[in-house]
């Protein structure tokens, strides 16, 4: 976080975002313990304060460790093993009905979920991967692809080059899958982001082949693409939409009773609010005022560290690093406004690496300075 250089000491913004967005989010926790709540309440509290300390230490582990592009290279390599892993078990789930979720299951341990199938949305079944949510395993295959693709462009041998692009069309293929907005709007987002990486031509060229992915996937899963296109142009009749907006009012008054730090880090009860599905209207809930001020500070470091890791890359390869790393934080941030995001914990882990990952690359440049 941080390291002396010349006699001065020198600190990493990225550092100083995490350890403001942790301090608020506990400052919000220790209010919400002040008063006691259901046991389920209570347990979510715990798991939200547990997740707390394991994001904001990944993140700051990453951020202080990583200092190379070799090693930047490397974990982004990782990561992206593991997400294209979890795309090829959701293809499985939806082109074969083969589950492997619990391939890996340690000696022991035994199953506590309390649902462990597939839902349907508009007559197609959304696969989960290894996630515990299908909307999650969309957010998951969307931010998979700019990770893929820029190792695919600049992997250090062929062979690792053709790996990451089979990778990729697997995360292509897979999104749909889990029938969800908030994965299309994750893949948009993204895609969005990490154009302004390619030249002119290449954006048509991967326009283009985009078409004809969206061709082949209509017609090898055509109930899925149905579905995932009646969820995105209907969305405004879809029941489980409107569920969600008719929960607004609550939100608003629970906002007017509890202004500053809401109910506390995981004090809303799930059968007064149920699903928002939208991380900023649960922070206003859970945090109020303050725990709005987190979302905006860390989303804030966001944008922040892209600009850094954009200002101090050296070569057209760390130039593109630092957008796909970009991309991908920006298609989970758009996601946040349709899913409650950090709720989830594959994807709000992937996000914290991400993010120690995009602000690793400040410190080499800022020491030099």
């Amino acid at each position: 976080m941080a390291r002396r250089r010349g006699g001065d000491r020198v600190v990493n913004p990225g550092a100083v975002v995490i350890v403001v967005y942790f301090l608020l989010q506990l400052l919000i926790y220790g209010v919400g313990v002040l008063h006691l709540d259901g046991s389920v309440v209570e347990a979510t509290k715990t798991r939200m304060a547990i997740g707390l300390f394991a994001n904001a230490g990944v993140a700051l582990y990453v951020l202080h460790t990583v200092q190379t592009v070799r090693q930047r290279s490397i974990v982004l390599g990782m990561l992206s093993i593991g997400l294209t892993f979890e795309c090829v078990v959701g293809l499985l789930q939806s082109f074969t009905g083969i589950d492997l979720r619990f391939l890996f299951q340690p000696p022991g341990f035994v199953l506590n979920l309390e649902e462990t199938g597939f839902t349907e949305r508009n007559g197609a079944f959304r696969v989960v991967g290894t996630s515990h949510h299908a909307i999650e395993f969309a957010v998951l295959a969307a931010v998979a692809v700019p990770l893929t693709l820029h190792l695919a462009r600049y992997a250090t041998k062929p062979l690792y080059r053709q790996c990451a692009a089979v990778g990729c069309l697997i995360a292509v293929f897979a999104m749909p899958a889990g029938g969800s907005r908030a994965g299309v709007v994750a893949l948009a987002a993204a895609l969005l982001t990490y154009m302004f990486a390619f030249t002119l031509r290449q954006i048509a060229n991967g326009i283009l082949v985009g078409i004809g992915a969206g061709l082949v996937y209509v017609v090898a899963a055509p109930a899925s693409a149905y579905a995932l296109w009646l969820t995105v142009v209907k969305a405004n009749e879809d029941g489980s939409v409107l569920s969600r907006l008719a929960d607004y009012s609550t939100v608003a008054r629970t906002f007017h009773d509890h202004p500053w730090f809401g109910l506390g880090l995981g004090g809303n009860p799930p059968t007064v609010y149920g699903f928002l599905d939208n991380e900023w209207l649960q922070s206003i809930v859970q945090g109020g005022i303050v725990g709005f001020a987190a979302m905006l500070v860390v989303v804030g470091g966001t944008v922040a560290g892209l600009t850094a890791g954009l200002r101090t890359a050296r070569s057209s390869r760390e130039r593109d690093q630092a957008y796909a790393i970009g991309a991908a934080l920006v298609g989970i941030i758009a996601s946040s406004f349709t899913f409650d995001l950090f709720t989830y914990q594959q994807a709000t882990f992937v996000y914290f690496v991400l993010f120690g990952l995009m602000w690793s690359s400040w410190r080499r440049d800022a020491g030099r300075r």
